[in-house]
């Protein structure tokens, strides 16, 4: 899928509304196929207003709302910066998980944590730091010569 959505970049504004709807459509039936290959009995699926209200409610408010904070940021912090937002999102649940519902903060969970934690800073903040290390001397260097 994500050829199909460089290839959207590429084109007019018909050419992206096209490839974003191929990449949808491919995207459903890849996981329709993986459904019908887990063997799952899909007939037994009880369709109630409480389920029809949570799937509307988590694709309405939680994900458009979620997106749209997402795209409104892109913009402005970058796409590389806000591509590490997504290891936010193991952490903020592990911790809700221990925090409201309860559950266990195992050692296996604080290593995961850690490492996703470790890598955001060497994505993120490690090269921010080497650079102004960088250039600190380089700076006093040049106000000593003139």
């Amino acid at each position: 899928m994500g050829g199909v959505d460089a290839l959207s970049g590429l084109g007019d504004r018909g050419f992206q509304s096209f490839v974003g709807i191929a990449e949808v459509s491919l995207g459903t039936l890849f996981m329709a196929g993986v459904v019908a290959a887990s063997g799952a009995d899909v007939t037994r699926i009880e369709l109630t207003f409480s389920s029809l209200g949570a799937v509307i409610y988590l694709g309405l408010f939680s994900t458009a709302s979620a997106n749209l904070i997402y795209f409104h940021l892109v913009p402005r912090l970058g796409a590389t910066r806000m591509a590490q937002v997504n290891f936010a999102i193991p952490v903020g649940g592990t911790m809700l998980g221990v925090l409201v519902l309860g559950e266990a903060m195992t050692p296996q969970r604080l290593a995961a944590l850690a490492i996703i934690v470790g890598s955001v800073w060497l994505g993120t903040g490690a090269k921010r730091a080497t650079a102004k290390a960088d250039a600190a001397p380089a700076s006093a260097s040049a106000r000593h010569l003139s």
